[in-house]
């Protein structure tokens, strides 16, 4: 990956930051419940802004510069997981 690729993917999360942190406050949710996703967003975007920031490639990061479809695979992979419920 090169540098001008590295700055090119961390401006798009930038705006994919400030895009759906805004989308998310425009809806009627609690402020505790925004609050959470917001902390949530930013942490998942940290952790993809490092590894592209390290050169890493991982299928995150490749899911994110390859506006292809995803493969089945990963999906199917994944356990069934029960309801989360908050406390």
């Amino acid at each position: 990956m090169s540098d001008s690729q590295v700055a090119q993917v961390k401006s798009g999360l930038t705006a994919l930051r400030k895009q759906v942190a805004n989308n998310l406050e425009k809806q009627n949710v609690a402020k505790d419940d925004l609050k959470l996703v917001l902390g949530a967003l930013d942490d998942v975007i940290d952790v993809v802004e490092k590894t592209v920031e390290a050169k890493n490639s991982n299928a995150a990061l490749a899911a994110i510069l390859d506006p292809g479809p995803l493969p089945s695979w990963p999906a199917q992979q994944l356990p069934t997981a029960p309801s989360w419920k908050r406390p």
